[in-house]
């Protein structure tokens, strides 16, 4: 999996993101969390899912995973977030051209 290098992360997973993503790396269970990834889709620029339905299959297929959350609710406020964001940095609601941009000029 490819991890936003300036991932988004929700206050209810904040002081455990390591240890999520370490769990998720590891192919352990995980549950009660969302990813925010750029969608596999190329119509569609961001998808939100539980942890729980994430498979080896699927994560091998994911292009980015861009937000962390603790509920769907806060992935759809990250989600917002994310938004402003890229409107503010690019005068456009690109989201897929802008993480993908950020991830290259970010160190």
């Amino acid at each position: 999996m490819i991890w936003y290098k300036h991932l988004y992360v929700g206050d209810l997973v904040k002081g455990r993101k390591d240890r999520i993503i370490e769990r998720i790396e590891s192919d352990r269970t995980q549950t009660g969390q969302y990813l925010i990834t750029i969608s596999e889709n190329p119509a569609e620029m961001l998808d939100i899912f539980s942890t729980v339905f994430l498979t080896e299959k699927r994560k091998e297929r994911l292009p980015m995973v861009v937000g962390l959350a603790g509920t769907r609710d806060e992935a759809i406020f990250l989600v917002r977030k994310m938004t402003e964001d890229c409107l503010r940095a690019t005068g456009d609601v690109d989201l897929r051209t802008y993480f993908q941009e950020e991830e290259k000029r970010l160190p």
